[in-house]
């Protein structure tokens, strides 16, 4: 079975000389084990890449790929990276491959586009109300939180 999606990578383990395991959340909000033969720009930790991946056996396989959005505002500072890292380990426990999250996928995709193009104010606060605002959103999308909740929140 084949399969193309967009897919954002949330982390990879090298594996083998030129192989590596990732975990991607796709576009249709499934989180998904991929073995990637050799290290590519696409394979790389948040970034969103367009994906061709094959199933054999019950396990998927990244047959080609390309970058479709590289986040590169993210790599240059370390609390965005740090961020960037938070967020996806948020999305890794609360995606799962038999419940699909479309939802989560896009916030997720926002929220790493807008972190790469944020202007970090010189106190951080810029960046903490920023993760505040994505920790309610994903705990509304995961069923934690109503909107009446929030407001008391805030």
């Amino acid at each position: 079975m084949y399969m193309t999606t967009r897919a954002l990578i949330l982390r990879y383990a090298d594996y083998k000389e030129r192989s590596r395991i990732l975990t991607v959340l796709t576009e249709q909000g499934e989180k998904l084990t991929v073995t990637s033969n050799g290290s590519k720009a696409y394979a790389e930790p948040y970034v969103c890449s367009e994906l061709t991946l094959r199933q054999s056996n019950g396990r998927w396989y990244a047959q080609e790929g390309r970058t479709v959005a590289e986040f590169r505002g993210i790599r240059k500072d370390i609390e965005k990276f740090e961020l960037a890292a938070y967020i996806a380990k948020i999305a890794e426990a609360l995606s799962d491959s038999d419940v699909p999250q479309p939802e989560l996928f896009r916030l997720i995709a926002r929220a790493f586009d807008t972190m790469s193009k944020l202007e970090i104010s010189a106190d951080g606060t810029t960046l903490k109300r920023f993760q505040k605002a994505l920790e309610i959103r994903i705990a509304r999308i995961a069923g934690f939180v109503s909107f009446d909740e929030i407001r008391e929140i805030l």
